[in-house]
């Protein structure tokens, strides 16, 4: 039987009704963090996994093991849960669930609380919990264990019904989803769980392609595709080849074949006449760089596809949720040639600048990935410098496998905050089942230095993380800010920490890097949580050398 009706306590009943629709979901990883409020469910799922139905990964903190879970949506698109006790617990939750609603990812939100009487009681770890989340969700159900005392069928019936509803909401709406369960004590199951081995297989919504308008098939075109949805970077690689349109890639993305623009935002800041588009075609979520917002809000006519739900304010002239049709081959040769050319100059002097100027920044580390990481690898991008630096340098011109697209790549690109890096990274880490890297500056990995602290009897993930210390936050000194007094008190932060000591106590494998040789060569297949701290020399020279990119390119290239 997979359901206990009678001896088990009406908590565990909950938790195996909980757990079930889970398995029957399709749901295959599931995050925790101790508490005793969620035991019952807790064991269920450590049962379940026992049983070779679900994978289970024990966090010390609620924000660690909800953005582990998100790390593992993230990669695979498939809908991860996580697991809370109650009160303020489920507050730390509330970071992951706003990345999860910006960047479409399915995520199930459990949160045990206690039942009802005790609101307002004064009682321990009791908040309101239930809506807490407000419009953050697509969906919000409350359950009570309380009702599985009435030994009835349709009361069970009733309670999956609302915990479905709940879950297959993940995956319809692509967003972050909380089920609120309320458990009476007792909380220790009576007799062991048994879970049926069945998924339900869900209804998905086809969206029938529309026409990109005709009159816009022959003019001069450019493409920018972004967002985590690998499908629509091929796609736009595909659509880029029929119009012989070039396509720019924002991260998070796999690099798309030799269509694919050199170095955008510096060709994009030299507004040159032969490089301006009539039309651009934007496919998935964009706008990581400054210079493609520049694109989209002051320049050509804008259609766009693939448009994410969060986007509600848009000037495209043609919007659609789906893709457009793949048009018949067309012949803009001459347009798309003169983008490549101009992307083998600005190549070709980025690489240059990067010889001349020796001292390891950031870039220099960016460069070094993309020609180093090895085939079929994954790396996870802080949401910061991180990601602009490789939305900078990436290139066709690059003969890697990182551009030729065999190496995937993420990153928390809902609101692009510093929250959760660590933990994301390593969830990814675990579901992708590659060799695993993070590229991220020191100010993020200290802001989520817990997820570092993996409990002695889980699994530790395979993942190396490269670490820039810069001693600050790097992406200031590139902004307005950055000639203002009390600078580095406000805005640079330096902290002055020994990062390798720091990691080290933390049981990871740790190596000082201070070549940019030295890091090639440890880019190897991690084995466990290794980290290689980078030392930057300068986070002022750092951002006067992007300064430098931009106004070379734009000296020496005159299309």
């Amino acid at each position: 039987m997979s359901e206990q009706k009678t001896s088990q306590p009406a908590s565990a009943q909950t938790a195996q009704l909980v757990v079930q629709q889970l398995i029957n979901t399709g749901v295959e990883f599931v995050s925790l963090a101790p508490g005793s409020r969620n035991g019952p469910i807790s064991l269920a799922l450590i049962e379940a996994e026992k049983q070779g139905l679900i994978s289970i990964h024990v966090r010390i903190d609620e924000r660690s093991a909800a953005f582990l879970a998100l790390g593992s949506a993230i990669k695979t698109g498939k809908p991860a849960a996580v697991l809370t006790t109650s009160g303020t617990a489920v507050a730390n939750i509330f970071p992951a669930i706003i990345e999860a609603k910006y960047a479409g990812i399915p995520f199930i939100v459990l949160t045990a609380d206690r039942p009802a009487a005790f609101q307002g009681t004064g009682a321990n770890q009791v908040i309101a919990q239930r809506e807490i989340f407000g419009n953050y969700v697509s969906r919000s159900i409350e359950i009570a264990s309380e009702s599985l005392t009435i030994e009835t069928a349709s009361a069970r019936d009733a309670i999956r019904d609302r915990i479905n509803s709940v879950f297959t909401a993940a995956t319809r709406n692509r967003g972050p989803v909380h089920l609120n369960i309320a458990l009476a004590e007792p909380l220790v199951p009576s007799v062991d769980f048994v879970f049926e081995h069945k998924k339900i297989l869900q209804n998905e919504t086809v969206i029938t392609p529309e026409n990109i308008s005709t009159e816009l098939l022959s003019r001069k075109g450019l493409i920018v595709a972004g967002g985590t949805n690998v499908e629509y970077l091929n796609y736009a690689q595909e659509l880029g080849n029929a119009l012989d349109w070039p396509v720019i890639v924002e991260p998070p993305h796999q690099c798309v074949g030799s269509g694919m623009v050199s170095n955008a935002p510096a060709l994009l800041s030299l507004n040159a006449i032969n490089l301006k588009p009539d039309v651009v075609l934007t496919v998935g979520r964009v706008g990581l760089s400054r210079q493609v917002n520049d694109l989209i809000k002051k320049g050509s006519l804008v259609i766009s596809c693939a448009v994410p739900s969060i986007i509600t304010n848009s000037a495209a002239k043609q919007r659609i949720s789906g893709l457009f049709r793949v048009p018949a081959k067309q012949s803009n040769k001459a347009w798309k040639q003169t983008w490549q050319d101009a992307g083998k100059l600005s190549h070709s002097i980025v690489q240059q600048l990067l010889k001349e100027n020796s001292k390891v920044s950031a870039l220099h580390v960016v460069d070094c990935l993309m020609k180093n990481l090895p085939k079929n690898s994954h790396i996870h991008l802080a949401s910061s410098l991180a990601a602009r630096d490789f939305e900078l340098l990436t290139s066709p011109e690059i003969d890697s496998p990182f551009s030729n697209g065999e190496v995937s790549v993420s990153m928390n690109r809902g609101v692009n905050g510093i929250d959760g890096i660590v933990s994301t990274a390593m969830g990814a880490a675990i579901s992708s089942k590659l060799a695993t890297f993070a590229m991220l500056g020191d100010i993020a990995a200290l802001h989520d230095l817990s997820s570092f602290v993996i409990p002695t009897l889980e699994k530790k993930p395979n993942i190396t993380f490269i670490v820039n210390d810069n001693n600050g936050g790097g992406i200031f000194n590139l902004l307005e800010q950055s000639e203002v007094a009390d600078f580095e008190r406000v805005f640079g932060t330096p902290t002055d920490v020994n990062l390798a000591e720091v990691f080290k106590s933390l049981g990871a494998e740790v190596k000082s890097i201070s070549k940019i040789d030295d890091l090639a060569n440890n880019l190897n297949v991690p084995n466990g949580v290794k980290v290689l701290v980078v030392k930057i020399q300068s986070r002022k020279a750092e951002a006067q050398l992007r300064k430098a990119i931009f106004e070379e390119v734009n000296r020496s290239i005159t299309v």
